[in-house]
């Protein structure tokens, strides 16, 4: 990944708070944990920056991890990359 990106507007994200948890960002280390991106969306839905933070994230390649509100495939789905891992069937 190229972190050459201005971060000037990363100071501005509502992920940057202290007192936010930066693990909820992504996955857990337990595959098959549904709703585990519940929180990230969350905090990403009051950030004043998640267009910003979506676009630096296609632009950089980014697959893994909730970026601009949306996870790796949501991301795809908008023209950023595919994720490396396979999607897991839903079972609801």
């Amino acid at each position: 990944m190229n972190q050459s990106w201005d971060e000037t507007w990363q100071r501005l994200a509502a992920c940057a708070d202290p007192r936010v948890d930066p693990n909820i960002f992504f996955p857990p280390a337990e595959a098959g944990r549904r709703g585990w991106d519940k929180p990230a969306k969350e905090i990403c839905r009051t950030c004043m920056v998640i267009e910003p933070c979506f676009r630096m994230a296609v632009r950089e390649g980014i697959t893994e991890g909730i970026w601009g509100g949306l996870g790796g495939w949501e991301r795809h789905r908008r023209g950023g990359p595919r994720p490396l891992h396979r999607r897991r069937p839903s079972t609801t």
